[in-house]
């Protein structure tokens, strides 16, 4: 709770206090004394928790307005910072429940809110007052004597300031205002237009024929599914676990169509053939709205699109460079992925039978292809990675490069799936939390995805606060849990964003772990992660055979990276269309075509892809990450990071061949300290910088590094 620390005549401060106070005692989503009480946080906790932390923000800004005109950190940023932590930890556990623990009530209650904190970040960030009082402390002397990461917090409060229209007159901030909530409104919505269609859907077989092919496991989470229904046979869902093993196993081609068309449908005009009312749900209006709002706030702001605002507080810098490097990728990974693209089709016409590929015959035939021509079966891997053996080495990894101890720990979880773990340094002190829900579930987004539980601070008592990540995964609940080497590939990665938020050395949390990184840099530490999974010696620690207990034989691992590339261009091919796609929508030139999404895609596809298009799919209808996330005009970044992350992965190879421990601890080191220490206290590239001791180079992400991997 924010204490009044300047002598103030404003008569309504302590009734507030009062009323925060009482507030607190009750509501444990304003406990801040210790991890979350999951267990404890209803829907009825939501808003009385959202109007306190309003409330407290209201009163940081009173205070700061009737600070003493020679203002300073003490009198005036730092009750800011404390009051903007407070209700980004409330509201960040809300919208975690919602996509981890999904009920009507929590839904609604969401909604409820999420116009009032866009609401009332709009109006904080436009006070202009304030925004005077950051702009003389940055020219008074007294700027000099910060430290790097409060320097940096109040260019950044700066900054979000102008680009909440702080500058404009009344008439136009209160119309950016409207477009923002309207904006949370939507993505809202998107994301619940998703969810609703992906639930409506369901497919079941009770014909063994349909079944030809599928493994084991998937037939037992199948007939698991079925009988929760109540219902005899194997039963199929639109969630990603279940849905994917079919598109790579099945054996009878119109179960891989039927389900490959009611997903590529979902969310869409078209989801009226597989659900009732699905129609809907239909997300082209919504994203529609969506784009025309990007392109009116962006206006405003005196950009000329929304891709232009966006890139212009990003590594990239501008849409033009974003597009050139995106073109100059698909430049030197276009003749693979058509050479990849020629060699799958002559194995379906000849291996399997298959004249003419379709969408849902791509996975299967390149799960075939990897069979026969390589010998790498992926149910055959997928044996050698049960669950406590990939967090065994996992953990294990960790604790070499970045010298602390991964361990068990006690507190609320909001599943009986989910375990808590603690992070301790060298001499046996806490340094961050760790929760991890891997399994899918009724009432879970599909995906996988990390996020921030509590960013590291300091309090106002002087105490550090430490940080709390959450790891999300949806890998298909089975007994024994065994991962494919993807989702092992998925969980590093996730991993990746992990460390970036506990492994931080940031004390002000405006710019701890992964706050305040420029977006474009944010997906770095978890592409880094993933090259790992590559190494010998770490498959070897994390592998043993769910049968025998056996590691993974050297034999199957060299099998494995002669396979890794079968359709490496073909999937780069794809990311960079999805990136293209992204900058597009969100340009001057697309919203002033008046040109339909739908041609959009139909054209990037043309230009970008390696494959044929297919004129029923709406899979840009669930293109989360751009309409209901945090990369709009920023999904280049996944290829961006890449090359920062295969650079990086480069020193760790240029140690030595032998990636010794010592050698491996070293760069670990310099890693942790360059990259995730430094958070989001100074610009990206400068830290990169330091670590690599240059700028990134783009041929590292074409270099072939795998035959020195031992």
């Amino acid at each position: 709770m924010l204490v009044i620390q300047s002598p103030l005549s404003f008569s309504n401060f302590e009734k507030r206090s009062k009323l925060l106070r009482s507030m607190h005692v009750v509501n444990p989503l304003l406990d801040r004394s210790q991890l979350p009480c999951f267990e404890a946080i209803r829907a009825l906790h939501v808003r009385p928790a959202v109007e306190a932390c309003l409330l407290e923000l209201d009163n940081a800004i009173e205070q700061a307005g009737a600070a003493p005109r020679r203002s300073s950190w003490a009198n005036m940023i730092e009750p800011i910072c404390l009051a903007i932590e407070a209700l980004e930890y409330t509201w960040g556990i809300v919208t975690h429940l919602v996509t981890v623990r999904d009920s009507a009530a929590l839904r609604g209650t969401y909604g409820e809110c999420v116009g009032l904190v866009s609401s009332a970040l709009s109006r904080f960030r436009q006070d202009t007052a304030l925004l005077g009082r950051y702009q003389a402390i940055v020219a008074s002397d007294a700027f000099a004597t910060l430290s790097a990461e409060r320097q940096q917090v109040l260019r950044n409060l700066i900054r979000d300031a102008l680009l909440a229209g702080g500058e404009l007159p009344p008439g136009p901030r209160t119309r950016l205002n409207c477009i923002r909530e309207r904006q949370a409104l939507l993505a809202k919505t998107f994301q619940d237009n998703i969810a609703d269609a992906t639930r409506a859907y369901s497919y079941r077989v009770t014909a063994d024929d349909e079944l030809a092919g599928l493994p084991d496991h998937v037939r037992v989470a199948a007939r698991a599914a079925a009988r929760q229904c109540g219902r005899d046979g194997h039963l199929f869902t639109l969630d990603f676990a279940s849905y994917h093993p079919v598109m790579q196993f099945s054996e009878c081609r119109a179960l891989r169509e039927r389900l490959y068309r009611a997903r590529s449908a979902r969310a869409s005009e078209l989801g009226e053939h597989y659900a009732d009312g699905a129609a809907e749900w239909d997300n082209m209006p919504v994203m529609t709205e969506l784009l025309a709002l990007r392109h009116e706030e962006a206006r405003l702001l005196g950009h000329r699109d929304f891709a232009g605002l966006s890139l212009a507080q990003k590594m990239a810098r501008s849409p033009e460079c974003a597009q050139s490097f995106l073109d100059d990728l698909h430049r030197r990974i276009r003749p693979q992925a058509a050479a990849e693209w020629q060699a799958l089709q002559s194995f379906a016409r000849d291996g399997l039978g298959i004249r003419e590929l379709q969408p849902w015959d791509l996975p299967f035939a390149m799960e075939r292809l990897r069979r026969q021509r390589f010998g790498v079966s992926t149910d055959e891997v997928r044996r050698y990675f049960p669950e406590q053996a990939v967090l065994h080495g996992l953990f294990k990894l960790v604790e070499t490069l970045f010298d602390v101890k991964v361990l068990p720990a006690t507190g609320s979880v909001w599943h009986e799936d989910v375990r808590l773990y603690r992070l301790d340094d060298a001499r046996g002190h806490p340094v961050a939390h760790l929760y991890l829900d891997l399994y899918a579930r009724p009432g879970k987004r599909d995906g996988a995805w990390a996020a921030s539980g509590g960013s590291r601070g300091t309090r106002a008592d002087g105490t550090i606060r430490l940080p709390a990540a959450y790891l999300m995964c949806n890998v298909a609940a089975a007994e024994p849990a065994c991962f494919a080497f993807e989702q092992v590939v998925t969980l590093f990665h996730e991993m990746g964003h992990c460390l970036h938020h506990m492994l931080t050395d940031v004390t002000e949390s405006a710019v701890s772990g992964a706050k305040g990184v420029e977006w474009d840099a944010v997906e770095f530490p978890s592409q880094f992660m993933e090259q790992f999974c590559w190494e010998w010696e770490v498959l070897v620690a994390l592998s043993a055979h769910v049968e025998t207990g056996a590691a993974l034989p050297r034999t199957l691992f060299d099998r494995m990276l002669a396979a890794r590339h079968v359709d490496h261009g073909i999937e780069m091919a794809h990311q960079i269309a999805l990136s293209a796609l992204d900058l597009q929508l969100h340009s001057a030139h697309a919203m002033a075509s008046n040109q339909s999404i739908l041609h959009w895609v139909e054209a990037i596809h043309q230009a970008y892809e390696a494959t044929p298009p297919d004129p029923l799919s709406r899979s840009v209808n669930t293109f989360g990450h751009i309409f209901a996330g945090d990369y709009a005009a920023a999904y280049y970044s996944y290829q961006w990071a890449k090359v920062l992350a295969a650079d990086a992965y480069a020193a760790l190879e240029n140690a030595g061949a032998t990636h010794a421990n010592a050698g491996r601890r070293e760069i670990g080191k310099r890693y942790r300290t360059e990259i995730l220490g430094p958070g989001g206290s100074r610009p990206a590239m400068e830290s990169f910088i330091a670590f690599r001791g240059r700028a990134p180079d783009l041929d590292a992400l074409f270099r072939d590094s795998v035959a020195t991997r031992r």
